[in-house]
């Protein structure tokens, strides 16, 4: 799955996509998408994520690292 390829987990209600070099997986929870919309829907995450995969790539990158 690259990063861009990103799922819904409906049961966690949050999205999941696998960084760029990277075997697991990482999760962003739905809750974490309202300091961009106050509802985060799954679509608006989605839509959020899509338009700013190279962003999510660094902070999955940062938190491996760390």
């Amino acid at each position: 799955m690259p990063s861009d390829d990103m799922i819904w987990r409906q049961d966690l209600d949050a999205l999941v996509f696998r960084p760029k070099g990277h075997l697991g997986g990482c999760f962003v929870h739905r809750l974490a998408f309202r300091f961009h919309d106050s509802e985060a829907s799954r679509e608006s995450c989605e839509k959020l994520f899509r338009a700013n995969v190279d962003a999510f790539e660094r902070a999955a990158r940062a938190k491996i690292r760390r």
